[in-house]
């Protein structure tokens, strides 16, 4: 009776004891990727690193930089190899200038030799005469991937004109029906703090035929503060583009 009594007792200590489950725990590898052409910025690349589940980062010195478990890292770096191998689409670049039309004297330059035509184009469609150029910038950025720049741009013309940013989502390059390269830009964004907190944005999708100005966004800033009678001063950019090889 005492022997079963102790084979029963064995057995609750048995059954109540808590059994810990062996959990093999997932470190995270890096792995440097060297490559001649594809950039973190390319739209397949970001596309790649969401599905795995991975970062990266760089090109730097020539290599992209992985971090993630171990298989996904070794799938992107076969992936990355094999798109590096491909003869990659040539760079867009995209030259900007942010114009006003002044009313009488004024410290800006006048609009260079090359916007003559635009010039002439919005002083038949509205009337200005007196075009005036800001700033410009140039941005440059593989086919398929994001751009931008920032600069700043002096007060003039009554506005605490400030800081600006050009961005764009991604740039396409395709042809149209003549074979001329078209540049896509998608979701175009321009904004210029002109200071009290307030600034001028322009945003939208642009097609543009490579080698043509046009005028793609006017909005207008007050050369006074808020709440007092002041002149509206209309501003524009204009753009141009091009596939460049080199």
């Amino acid at each position: 009776m005492k022997r079963l009594i102790a084979v029963l007792a064995l057995s609750v200590a048995v059954v109540g004891a808590q059994v810990t489950p062996m959990v093999t725990a997932t470190t995270d590898v890096r792995k440097l990727v060297p490559v001649k052409h594809v950039q973190t910025s390319d739209a397949q690349v970001e596309s790649l690193m969401r599905a795995l589940g991975i970062r990266a980062s760089g090109p730097i010195a020539g290599y992209i930089v992985l971090n993630g478990p171990k298989d996904a890292v070794a799938a992107a770096e076969e992936v990355i190899q094999k798109m590096d191998l491909q003869k990659p689409a040539p760079d867009i670049e995209v030259t900007g200038w942010v114009i006003a039309a002044a009313r009488g004297e004024n410290e800006l330059p006048p609009l260079p030799g090359t916007l003559q035509p635009v010039a002439k184009q919005l002083n038949a469609a509205f009337g200005y005469s007196n075009l005036r150029l800001l700033t410009s910038f140039i941005v440059r950025a593989h086919s398929g991937a994001r751009g931008e720049t920032t600069g700043a741009i002096s007060p003039a013309l009554g506005v605490a004109f400030g800081d600006y940013q050009f961005f764009f989502h991604d740039a396409d390059l395709a042809s149209d029906d003549h074979g001329v390269p078209v540049i896509h830009l998608h979701q175009m964004r321009l904004s210029i703090n002109t200071g009290g907190g307030h600034s001028v944005l322009i945003q939208t999708d642009v097609d543009l035929a490579q080698g043509q100005k046009v005028v793609i966004g006017k909005s207008s800033v007050a050369a006074k503060p808020e709440g007092t009678p002041g002149v509206e001063t209309p501003l524009m950019v204009i753009l141009s583009a091009r596939a460049a090889s080199e």
